[in-house]
């Protein structure tokens, strides 16, 4: 369903793109078509921003793939987790696309729990956020018949990338290879630790195994130190002189979580040092229990439970080098009836490639948020709070204008409003007020877009298809601009019939020189749009109206103002041969504007675009040959074979370059000396390509 109403709301806007093409636009008897490209937003890079690479390895019996995907997220940048709840940033979201019969058997899951806080702009809403190095792994069922050592996997990964704080955001949607690392080693589960040094020894468990949404359950870490020995009390980070007990939770699946309470009281002992007077300390056996809150809403199912532990083990006389060890469990939840066994945690080794394991540990106690968080209650919004988010909208809309995504059609507008300059004061009113319908109308659109489709702003981009229809749009107005066709103006304008029908078209034109700005401006996010956006998608669609029509009037003040003043024209330049030349020149710029929106396109589709093009720039020429003032007979003739090769070149276009799978694509892998040394050790050939960006 969520799909079919997704395509619904791409259908809409891309309607109303194609419209823009179909529409003369006629200010003055000069056809300009205003404010194209304005929302080309120069967001970066998003392959600067998220590094993501896969890999996976398989039980040899079953065929179960286990597979890892690794983000790497450049710092200053996150990225949002695959639970970030509705109302809020754009989550990610992963899925196998290769081979696409493999069944699901352990769903995507991070193996770090998400950093997160309460964002005021969401309506209080909880925002998790992963930043730094990121892992998912999942489990897949592969068919017999697919032969993964040599295929590999693909996974197709979608989100979002944002600069820290209020800012910059980035759409990231990639395809990604995962290379095959080997078959699966079956191991049994070790439910206790024992260091190399064997002073100490550590088991774990969540108590109960299972349990009921709602309920609260206990992790234990429990340390046994042999006699004479003694481990330090739990703390929050390394101390000048011990090394405290250290507890992370890397995972616990968003839910809350009480700081770990000791079973006994630590043995307090004075140092004699002045920057450590007191130290604390277990000598016996004890344990550590966390409790955790199971949230009311809860779904059935299983839940895994991860953390890495920091410690020291230490006599009168010596201690130990501090150490790790990183523990795992599974809690079950049902609606009815659960076992009140305890499960054991599975325990391992803990250990980072470069630098100490005990200090990896202490940075990630060091950011723990300890505490059972009550439900968060939503006050009602007052009329104040209101206001003021109505302005930061109406501010947001008005920057829109002036961004430097936007600034290669500032010349246009200004072209627009100079063929103005000689008309009457009733008509620029009137022009002016129809392109600030057109404006608000998109932003009504897209209101509902949000309403009813959960579609954010500029969401639309990430549909392919509207992408290569925004192309098309901007790729014909830059060829008309040029000079190489135009829509052929009817041979009875000088009748009056005709006087009434300029005034009818100019309005049309108008309000789709509305359309079209606004809908190119969707992917480019001023300084104010981020918070006021994210803001009015999470309240009722009343105010989510309200909100977009704002931004909408925001946009649109500049033409409407000037349609109330219009006295504000004669500071301009009159109507002369330059315009001619600015006409020409921008047209340049829209083939600029189509070149950058092909670089923001998919890769699959880029080839079949760029042949597409080439049909559309034959349909434009022959459509530019048919004399004006021909016969309709003769110009419905002319039309009707430009569309027909057209059509055709769209099917040959994505019949021969659209997005498929060949038996000859090589299947490359990142860079890596140790994995090229062992395929060369075992006699395979091995071709590596870079560049001299590599």
């Amino acid at each position: 369903m969520n799909s079919y109403v997704s395509k619904v709301g791409y259908s809409l806007v891309t309607f109303l793109t194609l419209a823009v093409a179909c529409v003369g636009q006629d200010f003055g008897g000069l056809q300009l078509p205003d404010e194209l490209g304005a929302g080309f937003g120069f967001g970066g890079d998003t392959e600067e921003q998220v590094a993501l690479t896969a890999d996976f390895e398989v039980d040899p019996e079953t065929r179960i793939a286990d597979v890892s995907l690794r983000a790497t997220v450049t710092t200053g940048w996150h990225i949002y987790s695959l639970t970030q709840k509705a109302g809020g940033p754009i989550p990610s979201e992963i899925k196998l696309k290769v081979p696409s019969t493999a069944a699901l058997i352990e769903p995507w899951e991070c193996t770090t729990d998400p950093e997160t806080h309460i964002e005021e702009i969401f309506d209080n809403l909880e925002v998790e956020e992963h930043r730094g190095n990121v892992v998912w792994q999942s489990k897949y069922q592969l068919p017999t018949d697919y032969d993964f050592e040599a295929e590999g996997l693909k996974i197709d990964y979608s989100g979002q990338a944002c600069t820290d704080g209020l800012g910059q955001c980035v759409d990231v949607i990639e395809e990604v290879s995962a290379i095959f690392v080997g078959f699966a080693a079956s191991e049994p589960s070790v439910t206790e630790y024992v260091p190399f040094s064997e002073h100490v020894k550590f088991r774990g468990s969540i108590s109960p195994g299972q349990a009921k949404p709602g309920d609260r359950v206990k992790l234990e870490i429990v340390s046994q130190p042999l006699e004479g020995y003694h481990v330090y009390a739990f703390g929050t980070e390394k101390r000048p002189i011990t090394s405290p007990t250290l507890i992370a939770l890397t995972k616990r699946s968003g839910w809350s979580a009480a700081s770990p309470v000791a079973s006994v009281d630590p043995k307090r002992e004075e140092t004699g040092i002045e920057k450590e007077p007191v130290m604390e300390i277990h000598e016996g056996q004890v344990s550590w229990q966390i409790e955790i809150a199971i949230p009311d809403d809860a779904e059935e199912g299983k839940y895994k439970f991860e953390g890495l532990v920091g410690f020291q083990t230490c006599n009168e006389s010596s201690c130990d080098l501090p150490e790790a060890f990183a523990f795992q469990g599974e809690l079950t939840l049902v609606r009815e009836n659960p076992n009140t066994e305890p499960v054991m945690l599975t325990l391992e080794p803990y250990e980072v490639v470069d630098g100490d394991a005990y200090a990896s540990v202490a940075e990630l106690a060091g950011k723990m948020k300890w505490g059972l968080d009550g439900a968060l209650v939503s006050e009602p919004i007052k009329p104040i709070q209101l206001v003021s988010w109505m302005f930061t909208a109406f501010l947001a809309g008005l920057i829109l204008n002036v961004m430097p995504c936007v600034l290669p059609v500032i010349g246009l507008k200004i072209l627009s409003l100079v063929s103005q300059a000689g008309s009457q004061r009733f008509q620029i009113f009137f022009l002016n007020l129809w392109l600030g319908v057109g404006v608000l109308f998109v932003f009504v659109v897209l209101a509902t877009m949000a309403v009813f489709f959960g579609l954010a702003w500029g969401d639309q981009f990430n549909n392919h298809w509207f992408t290569m229809g925004m192309i098309s749009v901007v790729f014909i107005f830059g060829l008309s601009f040029l000079g190489v066709w135009e829509v052929p103006i009817p041979g009875f304008a000088a009748t009056s019939e005709a006087s009434k029908l300029s005034e009818r078209e100019g309005a049309i034109g108008a309000f789709f020189k509305g359309v079209l700005s606004t809908l190119l401006a969707t992917p480019c996010a001023g300084p104010l749009l981020v918070p006021a956006v994210t803001w009015a998608v999470t309240q009722p669609a009343s105010i989510t109206y309200t909100m977009f029509v704002a931004m909408g009037l925001g946009m649109a003040s500049p033409y409407l103002i000037i349609g109330m003043f219009p006295a504000a024209i004669k500071f301009l330049p009159k109507p002369g041969n330059w315009m001619v030349t600015f006409k020409e020149l921008m047209g340049f710029v829209m083939l600029g504007t189509s070149a950058w929106l092909f670089y923001t396109l998919s890769a699959d589709y880029r080839v079949t675009m760029a042949a597409f093009a080439v049909f559309l720039g034959f349909f434009c020429w022959w459509i530019g040959r048919i004399p004006a003032g021909s016969e309709k007979l003769q110009t419905v003739k002319g039309w009707g074979l430009a569309s027909a090769i057209l059509a055709f070149g769209g099917w040959l276009s994505l019949s021969l370059f659209g997005p498929g799978e060949s038996e000859f694509e090589l299947e490359w892998q990142p860079f890596d000396r140790v994995a090229i040394q062992d395929e060369v050790d075992r006699g395979a050939t091995v071709f590596v390509d870079f560049t001299a960006d590599s």
